[in-house]
């Protein structure tokens, strides 16, 4: 694979499976947001230029931990113009509410 025109971005994870990786076309100008450079399985970028920038957050969560929805608040207040993408293992009971209410729930809920 071949990524010379991209920048990537790589951030270790917390078990053989996790980490997470961004690849940005270098033509994009993008800037890796440092309050969250030392969170494992998370990635946080500005991308493109002020006053339309946007924030890309990518998180994989292993199925034996909790969600970090702590770190997404904290990522959400910093800007609202944020995507959030990865891996949440969204069939995992922790994110159930209810034991009726488990495969999508919970992260609905944080996100209201």
């Amino acid at each position: 694979m071949h990524l010379t025109n991209f920048q990537v971005f790589t951030q270790q994870g917390t078990n053989a499976f996790g980490g997470v990786l961004i690849a940005i076309h270098r033509s994009i100008p993008v800037q890796r947001v440092t309050t969250f450079q030392n969170d494992y399985n998370l990635i946080v970028l500005d991308i493109g230029n002020s006053p339309n920038q946007i924030q890309l957050a990518t998180c994989y969560s292993p199925p034996n931990e909790n969600l970090p929805l702590h770190r997404f608040n904290d990522i959400l207040s910093r800007n609202s113009n944020t995507i959030f993408l990865g891996d949440l293992n969204a069939k995992h009971d922790s994110w159930c509410i209810t034991n009726a209410s488990c495969a999508i729930n919970y992260p609905l809920w944080w996100a209201r």
